[in-house]
């Protein structure tokens, strides 16, 4: 359910007339931070209850989970020196080069 809800705030943020509004982009803002940091904890917590990392990592669905969290976390490290958008493409080129085409 909260990936639904993290969905439809991406699309949400995309329509200019709702960006336009400060108090509307700083409550996207606020649950986007909400939603990465969940995902996060969920993330180390099954990380560190796996029986085996080898089988952790073996299956695509935790990488896919892995990866959706890197474009926030490459946003807030970069943020003074990469662009957010350009930091997004280098995880979605990234993301895409694990899987052959």
């Amino acid at each position: 359910m909260l990936t639904f809800h993290s969905t439809v705030i991406l699309v949400m943020e995309s329509v200019p007339e709702l960006t336009d509004n400060k108090s509307f982009s700083k409550a996207c803002e606020l649950i986007e931070i909400y939603v990465n940091i969940y995902f996060t904890v969920q993330a180390v917590v099954l990380i560190s209850v796996y029986p085996s990392k080898k089988l952790y990592f073996s299956s695509v669905t935790n990488w896919i989970d892995l990866i959706s969290i890197l474009p926030f976390y490459c946003k807030l490290i970069a943020k003074e020196y990469l662009n957010a958008v350009t930091c997004t493409l280098f995880v979605v080129h990234d993301m895409l080069s694990v899987f052959p085409f």
